[in-house]
């Protein structure tokens, strides 16, 4: 799947922030009923489903990944080792937006991997340390910045589209123009 067919959101965070997965989805709720976006996280994981398949399907089709990042996220083998290196080099091959929101203090500036990523939130600053008002803002400020990176993929995807009809649109011109000419050949030889 290319970047410019993704539209979804992909959350990765550790359970014991999931407090704080609970509060971005608050924020992001009347975003998804106004827009065709899919924001997945693994609470939509259901008894008998292949939860393997289900993170590597909703890796594949996210356009945007945020990382609620805690010390406990950073700590977490299974987002080392399962999320992070595929988020990673979609990122870097496909043009994946990473969003990391620090959510509590960590060794996120010392993680090269993640730290070349902008946060949402200065990671000096972590949501835990905030005031309720200052993390409404956070959350306020990463939904803005999904919504405005779906908004590029949307682009990109009308100007695929287009593109694809312009071609179509060629192609068909080319046949016209042939069958003109063989018209034309098959009148004057009459």
């Amino acid at each position: 799947m290319s970047a410019n067919d993704r539209l979804g959101v992909f959350i990765s965070y550790s359970h014991v922030d999931k407090q704080w997965l609970e509060r971005l989805k608050v924020h992001l709720r009347p975003m998804v009923r106004e827009n065709p976006i899919d924001i997945w996280d693994d609470t939509r994981i259901q008894p008998g489903m292949l939860w393997q398949n289900e993170i590597d399907e909703a890796l594949q089709s996210a356009a945007v990944a945020v990382l609620l990042v805690s010390a406990d996220f950073l700590a977490s083998d299974f987002i080392a080792s399962n999320e992070l290196p595929p988020l990673l080099d979609a990122a870097k091959e496909r043009g994946t937006k990473i969003l990391p929101i620090i959510v509590s203090p960590s060794r996120f500036e010392k993680t090269e991997s993640l730290a070349q990523f902008q946060a949402v939130n200065n990671p000096s600053k972590p949501i835990v340390n905030l005031s309720r008002g200052e993390q409404e803002v956070v959350f306020v400020r990463a939904a803005e910045s999904i919504e405005f990176a779906i908004g590029a993929n949307k682009v990109e995807v009308l100007e695929k589209k287009v593109k694809q009809q312009e071609t179509k649109v060629e192609k068909q011109q080319e046949i016209i123009n042939q069958l003109v000419v063989f018209s034309m050949a098959f009148f004057l030889n009459r």
